[in-house]
This record gives structure tokens, C-alpha cells and sequence, in this order.
């Protein structure tokens, strides 16, 4: 954490007269070095100043319903020890088909059967293992996009 961030993280208190009278003196004579620190107590205060010009208002009567639907769903989706897909799962199965599914199953069933009739070493497992791990997932993001998407590059190739 450098010095600045050390006193930006004070900077809302400073605003709120949260600080000890030690600490909001420190304050004061790094606000006259530092320009970033005072840039950004200047936009705090614009957001703290726009906000108390706002007109209080009371949220729709009906709001609370769809609130507390969405955290019963989040709920029972997280909770979901039925054996019932999940949400990803069931979108899956509703944009593969059966023939796409086994498709991206198939570097997983080589895998297996490689495992059981050659009993390869921990690293050959290993490298097996990333190698299954990547065709299966370029599989079914080819499948997923129907190979119109160019897949994203990694930061840093061209």
C-alpha cells in the first residue's frame, strides 16, 4: 500500500468529520502535497453534495416481492442437493444436442480408455489430463458458439 492509498482510504471519514483530530491535521498537510489524494476528496464531495440534493423517495410497495423471489431462487439453487441439474447444466442440455454433448464427451472416453489399457505414469496422466481438459472445453465452446465466434485471445499475443 503506498502512502497515498493510506490516505485515500481515509478520505470519506475526513469528510463525514470521522477523524481524530491527529489524524484530519495529518490529512490536511498531505492534501496540500498531493494532487491525486485532492482530486479525489474534490469528487467525493461533488458525490456527497449531488446526493443531498436529492429528493428522498420510497421504493414501490411491490418491490419487496421480487427481492425476496430472487433470494428464495438463489437459495434453492445453491441448495440444490435433489440431484436436479443445474441452472448452467440445464442450459446446456437445452442448446446441445445429444450428438454435440457426446462430441465434447469424446477426448474424456479417450482419456479413460487410454487410462485402463496402457497404465500410464503420474505425468503422462498429467499432461493427458490438460490435454483432455482443453479439447473438451474448446469442444463444447466451438459447439456452443456453432464455430461463428473467434475465441478471445489471451492478454498479451497478438
Amino acid at each position: 500500500m503506498s502512502m497515498s492509498d493510506r490516505w485515500r482510504e481515509l478520505l470519506s471519514d475526513y469528510l463525514d468529520g470521522e477523524l481524530s483530530d491527529a489524524v484530519r491535521q495529518e490529512l490536511e498537510i498531505h492534501l496540500l502535497d498531493c494532487a491525486e489524494c485532492r482530486a479525489t476528496l474534490d469528487g467525493l464531495a461533488a458525490v456527497v453534495e449531488a446526493a443531498g440534493r436529492l429528493e428522498p423517495r420510497q421504493p414501490p410497495r411491490d418491490v419487496w416481492a421480487g427481492i425476496a423471489a430472487r433470494i428464495a431462487a438463489e437459495r434453492t439453487h445453491e441448495g440444490n442437493v435433489s440431484g436436479a441439474p443445474s441452472d448452467f447444466v440445464s442450459r446446456l442440455r437445452h442448446r446441445l444436442s445429444r450428438p454435440q454433448i457426446a462430441a465434447a464427451w469424446m477426448p474424456v472416453t479417450a482419456f479413460v480408455s487410454f487410462a485402463i489399457r496402457y497404465r500410464p505414469s503420474i505425468p503422462q496422466v498429467a499432461a493427458a489430463a490438460v490435454v483432455v481438459a482443453l479439447l473438451s472445453a474448446g469442444t463444447t465452446w466451438f459447439l456452443l458458439t456453432g464455430g461463428t465466434q473467434r475465441a478471445p485471445l489471451a492478454a498479451g499475443t497478438g
